[in-house]
């Protein structure tokens, strides 16, 4: 990093109502950094040259720190690897980059999603001794992947990943293939314009389920309908903070009935920034300085 970089780089949908916007001051603060953060929306899946202009410019600005990549994970890389240099092994095996920072090789990608999500699902599952007894993961985009790779020695039973489109779970797939600890999830394809009450149906008690759709926040909806049979004492982890949390509402309506948890996105949100400002700015932050900012604005 250039001893004068002080912008931050977010890309997303809807960056503006990202909760970034008013925490980032925060995470300066406690980190001891004068930088800003720009964040810039792109529509989902946009054509290959909008991310290529975006690599760019920060490969040709000096002052911009870095980036924090969301929801564009995977056409980001797609688009642009040949600009980037993979800085772990899963950037090629999961094919995305989260996070973009300044390295000796130039821009160097970095996958985030996995090891947050590890960070985040230790939490949720602390009260249950760090075990569930299955786990379906709904969306194989990188969220959903990252989490189930965090899955195979958290959950007794099987872990399972679904999503309605062939591409997605194909290569889903492909980076299991490339993990020797991930030889225990299976996907699973769900038919477009149907639900997936009937994997839901099918898991154990006290399984996790997780929506890693982007249905209830980048889109309308649920993956699931209202009358969804929720295992006994399950739980339900929406990857989202923010939006109408459709499935995280209804879960939340039937947990007496069901004796259900549910959890937002909100623990997994403030990882992973965390884990991405320690890249960018080549630093460490604490567990202390990610509780002071921890607060929902």
């Amino acid at each position: 990093m250039t001893p004068h970089a002080n912008t931050v780089l977010f890309l997303g949908v809807s960056t503006a109502a990202s909760g970034t916007a008013k925490l980032f001051p925060r995470w300066m603060e406690a980190i001891g950094i004068d930088a800003r953060l720009e964040g810039i929306d792109l529509p989902l899946g946009s054509p290959p040259h909008e991310y290529r202009r975006f690599v760019s410019r920060l490969e040709g600005e000096p002052g911009i720190a870095g980036a924090v990549i969301t929801s564009h994970k995977l056409d980001l890389y797609r688009s642009c690897s040949d600009l980037l240099t993979p800085a772990d092994p899963l950037v090629e095996i999961m094919g995305e980059a989260a996070c973009l920072a300044r390295g000796k090789n130039g821009l160097e990608a970095h996958t985030v999603d996995p090891l947050s999500s590890r960070l985040a699902l230790h939490e949720i599952l602390k009260a249950r001794s760090g075990r569930v007894a299955g786990a379906l993961v709904l969306g194989a985009g990188g969220a959903g992947l990252a989490v189930a790779l965090s899955l195979p020695d958290l959950s007794a039973g099987r872990v399972t990943v679904a999503d309605t489109r062939p591409e997605r779970l194909e290569h889903a797939a492909q980076v299991f293939a490339g993990i020797s600890q991930a030889g225990s999830i299976t996907t699973s394809a769900i038919p477009p314009g149907a639900e997936a009450d009937e994997l839901v149906g099918s898991l154990p008690p006290s399984s996790l389920i997780v929506n890693a759709t982007g249905l209830g926040k980048d889109l309308p909806g649920s993956p699931v309908t209202d009358a969804v049979a929720w295992p006994e004492g399950s739980l339900l982890w929406e990857l989202n903070y923010r939006g109408d949390l459709t499935m995280l509402k209804q879960a939340g309506g039937r947990a007496a009935e069901r004796s259900l948890e549910t959890h937002d996105g909100w623990r997994l949100f403030m990882h992973g920034w965390a884990l991405s400002l320690s890249l960018i700015f080549d630093l460490e932050v604490s567990a202390d300085d990610l509780e002071r900012v921890s607060d929902r604005p």
